[in-house]
């Protein structure tokens, strides 16, 4: 049914034509954050079309019987003139709307502040793209919502984020020829953007565990083999806090990756960690 849908418009991709349909993962219910679990946030899947019939962007969501449509304001532009149609969803559980027009991209998202959807840019670029990289670690307390783009000539890929309001441009990468940008997935703690002659990942994320999960980790030392190391980073929550004996009121934090050598089983009893919270800037290390 989204398909025989999306058919009905399409944009214009080289010399062929692509159906206006986006997909991306979302909230179980529109608007509703309940626990702010990864499931609740991110466990539906989600479409979105361009409709010519009805000059509107129209939202499905998907159930065990089928597709269910639902309600969303409309945009602030004719769908006649809007191409490359792009969905994601924040951690309000709202949906975000990216599309071009002219060679300007525009982005629609929930401001909770307002209370209503608020339109950001125009900014110069073409084929947007937009995922939320919950999506690619599963862990949504540190997700943001990327916009992945390229210039007008298409020889640049640029980026945007929502944690900036999409106010400033990272530049990715750069093409002696024009390229262009279809999808932007995840990919196994990566995400991964694709196209006509453009394929590029993203650097790993780390893995967070929580730490129930931790102490009932065991491990298994191998007689022979490839040693690789494994970098886990775990949550602490601020209740874990209390037992800092250093408090700084500025500075920068660094975080310090400890790798054992599990060979003597004996030195993992021996191992301890601290946290604590720090003000100033964040750099990994």
């Amino acid at each position: 049914m989204l398909t025989a849908k999306a058919q009905s418009y399409k944009y214009k991709r080289g010399k062929y034509r692509v159906p206006e349909v986006a997909k991306a993962a979302g909230p179980q219910q529109m608007g509703v954050t309940g626990d702010g679990s990864y499931l609740t946030l991110f466990g539906r899947n989600w479409a979105a079309i361009l409709n010519k019939k009805t000059q509107q962007v129209e939202l499905y969501g998907e159930t065990p019987t089928g597709w269910e449509q639902v309600p969303i304001p409309p945009i602030a532009h004719p769908t006649r003139e809007c191409r490359h149609l792009a969905l994601a969803f924040d951690q309000s559980a709202r949906h975000v709307l990216a599309y071009e027009v002219g060679e300007q991209i525009f982005i629609r998202q929930w401001d909770a502040l307002l209370g209503e959807f608020v339109y950001r840019g125009p900014f110069v670029g073409v084929d947007p793209v937009l995922i939320n990289d919950a999506e690619v670690n599963y862990f949504v307390p540190d997700s943001d919502v990327l916009l992945l783009y390229l210039t007008p000539d298409r020889k640049s890929l640029k980026m945007r984020v929502q944690s900036q309001l999409y106010g400033v441009e990272h530049h990715i990468e750069s093409y002696a020829t024009p390229k262009t940008l279809d999808v932007l997935a995840p990919l196994g703690y990566q995400w991964q953007a694709e196209g006509d002659g453009l394929n590029v990942r993203s650097e790993m994320y780390p893995v967070y565990l929580p730490a129930d999960d931790l102490i009932a980790t065991s491990s298994m030392v191998l007689g022979a083999g490839n040693y690789r190391p494994v970098v886990m980073v775990l949550d602490m929550g601020t209740e874990n806090l209390s037992d800092g004996s250093m408090v700084l009121g500025a500075g920068n934090y660094r975080t310090v990756v400890v790798v054992y050598d599990v060979s003597a089983p004996e030195a993992l009893s021996d191992g301890t960690f601290l946290t604590t919270g720090l003000g100033g800037s964040y750099n990994a290390a």
